[in-house]
C-alpha cells in the first residue's frame, strides 16, 4: 500500500490520551465516511465519521469493521496494528 503525505484535520484524542490531528491516506485519496485509521501512539482502530471526525471502534465491532477493508489492507492494518501496540507496551513498562 503506497501512502501519502499526512493530512491535517480536526484534532481528535484517542483513547490512551494522546491527541491525533493529522492522517495519511492512499495516494490522492482523502480521509472520507467509514475510512479506518489507527492511532500511531498505542494502535486503537478509529473510524472517520460522517463529519470525518475520528470516533472509536468499540472492541466488540473491530472483526466486523476490518471486514469493510480488502484482504491486502486488512492484512497491512493488522501488522501495523501488532507493531504499534507492541511498541506502546515496552514503552508503558
Amino acid at each position: 500500500m503506497k501512502m501519502e503525505f499526512t493530512r491535517r484535520m480536526p484534532e481528535y484524542v484517542c483513547a490512551c490520551g494522546n491527541k491525533l490531528d493529522a492522517a495519511t491516506a492512499d495516494v490522492n485519496k482523502s480521509p472520507a465516511h467509514g475510512d479506518l485509521s489507527l492511532c500511531c501512539y498505542c494502535g486503537a482502530l478509529n473510524q472517520f465519521d460522517e463529519n470525518l471526525k475520528l470516533q472509536p471502534v468499540p472492541d466488540d465491532k473491530f472483526d466486523e469493521v476490518i471486514q469493510t477493508v480488502s484482504p491486502s489492507d486488512r492484512e497491512d492494518l493488522l501488522k501495523y496494528r501488532e507493531m504499534i501496540k507492541k511498541s506502546y507496551q515496552s514503552r508503558m513498562n
